[in-house]
């Protein structure tokens, strides 16, 4: 009995001391003076010192199977430190992946204004001002290893096993190991040879970019695969009457009247069109009120019209600036049964900061994610 009341006090008493201290993130170094502090604490002041931590942290861990060396000349002959670069000058740059990974992709920080694939400008201070996404070549499953398991994915994947519901499972840039485009049996050769501890040589391919914080919406306009399909269409639009002179083309070149409720009573039409898509027909009305003069002070509007079989084919990815340019990137995915709706010109409104860009320094990028694409 004395051994349950015992333990029942120390209970209570624990209860007691949680209870009575108060707990506080951002507590200042006098509040927290007599609180344990864990190894790694760093105290953060305000919301933007929280989150710019933060950033650094992803970033470092994003960073640590490469490694960025800085130069003030393009010959590279004049290192540069690292955690001190110069602002608003161009600095050069090396990106080197450790052995048995590849860059697939460097992304600059918010603090650069300008970036390439050997150099950048910075106009603030970044602790990391690059980072890099890598591949472990031939890691299929993305396990972080090099196994027999990656070689029977791989096998499996080219023999037609894989079929699209399962194709995200698998990491395609991994399993393309001389980057070309495709996996076929050149990448399970490869990839035996680095599960056997051989060396590959991997091609350095990479983009490097700034993201430009885009938004987007993607609207469709209806059409029939009997109809003449148009090119892609670019275009960018800074004020209100280039918006209405858009808009006099939209309604001359695409058929802005049908909708998938009149597609969904056509005789052999299937029925099982989703209604969500009805809200996402192109209105002219709609985008008269959405991109206004208020919206044009400080927005440009960049609009990617192109044809396709059915609704969601392409996946928007990223918007972003590499060097002079602005590369709108999409992944294709053809579906092994297309989604219900019919051909459709889909319409890609991106918005960004106000630029003085024309449509010339526009890039459109496509990637082809589809099984066909892999399996050539």
């Amino acid at each position: 009995m004395k051994k349950t009341i015992r333990a029942f006090s120390i209970v209570l008493s624990s209860i007691l001391v949680l209870t009575s201290t108060s707990v506080c993130l951002f507590a200042s170094e006098t509040e927290n003076s007599e609180i344990p502090i864990e190894d790694g604490y760093v105290p953060i002041g305000n919301e933007d010192d929280f989150m710019k931590h933060w950033k650094d942290k992803e970033a470092a861990e994003k960073n640590k199977n490469v490694v960025f060396s800085y130069y003030a000349d393009a010959e590279m002959t004049e290192p540069l430190d690292g955690s001190a670069l110069p602002l608003g000058q161009t600095i050069y740059y090396t990106a080197e992946a450790k052995d048995g990974y590849f860059i697939t992709h460097i992304s600059a920080a918010d603090g650069v204004s300008y970036i390439e694939n050997d150099s950048f400008t910075l106009k603030n201070e970044e602790k990391q001002p690059l980072t890099a996404d890598v591949c472990l070549a031939g890691d299929t499953n993305s396990d972080g290893k090099v196994s027999s398991v990656d070689i029977v994915r791989a096998m499996k994947f080219v023999l037609g096993n894989i079929w699209q519901s399962e194709f995200d499972g698998i990491n395609i840039a991994a399993a393309d190991t001389n980057r070309d485009g495709k996996i076929n049996t050149l990448d399970i050769v490869r990839i035996m040879k680095l599960v056997s501890g051989r060396a590959v040589d991997i091609p350095e391919k990479y983009s490097a970019g700034k993201n430009a914080g885009a938004s987007s919406e993607t609207y469709y306009t209806l059409t029939e695969y009997s109809s003449d399909n148009y090119a892609p269409e670019l275009r960018l639009i800074n004020s209100v009457r280039e918006l209405e002179e858009y808009l006099a083309s939209v309604t001359e070149k695409y058929d802005t009247e049908t909708t998938f409720e009149d597609r969904r009573t056509e005789a052999g039409a299937a029925s099982s069109i989703p209604e969500i898509l009805d809200d996402c027909l192109l209105n002219t009305d709609k985008l008269i009120q959405t991109y206004d003069e208020i919206y044009f002070k400080e927005n440009t509007l960049v609009v990617y019209s192109y044809f396709c079989d059915s609704p969601d084919p392409y996946i928007p990815t990223f918007v972003e600036y590499r060097g002079n340019n602005l590369a709108l990137c999409f992944d294709y995915i053809s579906q092994q049964v297309p989604t219900e709706g019919g051909p459709v010109y889909a319409h890609e409104y991106c918005t960004i900061e106000k630029t003085g860009i024309s449509e010339a320094f526009v890039k459109v990028e496509i990637i082809d994610k589809s099984v066909a694409n892999w399996l050539k």
